[in-house]
């Protein structure tokens, strides 16, 4: 889910696990998060846009992992 803000901020307003109660799609690798699964749902403004997204919590990791070796490089 993505809106338009009157944001100029980007950042990360909440990271949270969750417990599904239906199906979701990762928006990392677009495999489907079964109901029961746990999952990691991200919410945050980019670009001034508000987005909620579902991740894998692998993917969430990986998604983690590389944000931080990019900082390491600037």
């Amino acid at each position: 889910m993505v809106y338009l803000t009157n944001s100029i901020d980007d950042r990360i307003l909440r990271v949270a696990q969750h417990k599904a109660k239906k199906k979701h799609e990762c928006q990392i690798c677009q495999q489907r998060i079964n109901k029961g699964e746990s999952y990691t749902r991200a919410v945050f403004i980019y670009d001034g846009y508000f987005a909620s997204n579902a991740l894998h919590n692998d993917c969430a990791a990986n998604q983690s992992q590389f944000a931080h070796e990019q900082s390491l490089k600037e």
